[in-house]
């Protein structure tokens, strides 16, 4: 284990058990969608395009306004879901973060909602097929794997590529909607999660009787160290995720959070390199996030 334990998580597989990897996820998708489909002959069940795809068009071919009036379009995206879970078998948006038009669904349900590239025709909300599909089944697929611990917040890899799925689903829907905004909820709960988890290791400390062993002691240098480092690695993921977010959901109180227990803790060492640690901390910082604490001491 690195002498900075819990700081760097950025480290990559090795090749090898980076192939390895690929290739066992390429397996488990092939065996379980074999398996799936093993007994399924007819081509209309085995490929959407050739069943509720043709199905769905005819009705809304025939009857044009009982179909507009009936929400035809999100029956047809229920009926796809199916399919789309299947392909979406292995996804690991934060390990590896495709475009979403590289999904078979994605592509396939966009040329259904314009079929005529050349015409910028305007669709109600319910006639955005994959906008649709990535409300009712992406976006809380999404959320399940953050809020269930696919997101390390000590990762600035994987926070960046948070940013980068959660910025092409924002394309597809736009900023202001609840199923896009619950991303950015769930995002910062993660981070208030780990937050807090640094301060509870602080304050167990700072209420400890002597004769407790604290979780971390800022009165030992390599403690001091290893703990400070980590509490910088998440205030940079934290001001990463905040750029893209902006100030939702209360994600710059975090950083305000994290800025007071790195102030306390350099304390202990202030005359020799804590004030100047400090001072190139906060030099990222904007002002507003900055503690008061922290700013009259520095005048």
């Amino acid at each position: 284990m690195p002498s900075d334990e819990g700081y760097a998580t950025d480290s990559e597989l090795e090749r090898s058990d980076a192939i390895d990897f690929d290739e066992a996820i390429k397996t488990l998708k092939e065996e379980v969608q074999s398996k799936l489909f093993e007994d399924v002959k007819a081509k209309a069940f085995r490929d959407p395009r050739q069943g509720v795809g043709l199905w769905f068009g005819e009705w809304k071919d025939k009857w044009p306004e009982i179909y507009r009036n009936a929400f035809g379009d999100m029956g047809l995206v229920q009926a796809w879901e199916f399919w789309a879970r299947v392909e979406l078998l292995g996804w690991l948006p934060l390990e590896k973060s495709p475009h979403l038009d590289e999904f078979q669904w994605y592509s396939q349900l966009y040329e259904r909602a314009h079929p005529d590239p050349d015409m910028e025709e305007e669709l109600r909300p319910e006639d955005d097929l994959p906008g649709n599909m990535c409300r009712t089944m992406l976006i809380p697929r999404l959320n399940a794997l953050v809020s269930g611990g696919g997101l390390d917040t000590y990762s600035r890899r994987q926070v960046s590529r948070a940013i980068d799925i959660t910025e092409q689903i924002e394309a597809s829907l736009g900023d202001e909607g609840d199923r896009y905004l619950s991303i950015l909820k769930i995002v910062t709960r993660v981070f208030e999660i780990a937050t807090n988890d640094l301060k509870d290791q602080f304050q167990k400390y700072s209420v400890s009787a002597p004769s407790t062993k604290p979780t971390f002691d800022p009165e030992a240098i390599s403690a001091r160290r290893r703990y400070m480092k980590r509490v910088i690695k998440l205030t940079e993921n934290i001001m990463l995720w905040r750029k893209y977010s902006k100030e939702r959901f209360g994600v710059g109180r975090l950083v305000t959070t994290l800025l007071e227990i790195l102030f306390f803790v350099s304390q202990g060492g202030w005359d020799i390199g804590g004030e100047e640690f400090i001072r190139k901390t906060i030099g990222a910082i904007p002002a507003e996030l900055v503690p008061q604490s922290i700013k009259d001491r520095l005048d």
